[in-house]
């Protein structure tokens, strides 16, 4: 029987779009965890950060639940809400690759 691990990573290899999709909301989840934890860490609210960033409560909830398209300019207002600021680390997780050109014939 397969793992749920081996079922995702065989349903991603029939599917590139698929694979690219997981990998996108795997990386929108991370960032989701890490704005959470932080404010765990700080001892507050989604509230009390929503009043610091002069947002509502929702719109906190949405950044710590589903960060889509995110920028850089609410990650520095989140952080500063909670008295934090950001740091940027970019690891290299695999090669990158050189993207595949299609020929068109007119």
């Amino acid at each position: 029987m397969k793992t749920l691990r081996q079922y995702k990573e065989d349903l991603c290899r029939e599917d590139p779009e698929l694979a690219k999709r997981v990998e996108e909301r795997v990386e929108q989840l991370k960032i989701s965890e890490a704005l959470r934890a932080a404010r765990k860490a700080a001892g507050m609210t989604q509230e009390q950060v929503a009043q610091n960033m002069h947002v509502n409560r929702a719109y906190v909830s949405q950044l710590e639940g589903k960060p889509q398209n995110i920028t850089i300019a609410t990650l520095v207002k989140y952080a500063g809400a909670i008295g934090g600021d950001i740091s940027l680390q970019i690891s290299q997780t695999h090669k990158p690759g050189r993207r595949k050109r299609k020929l068109v014939h007119a």
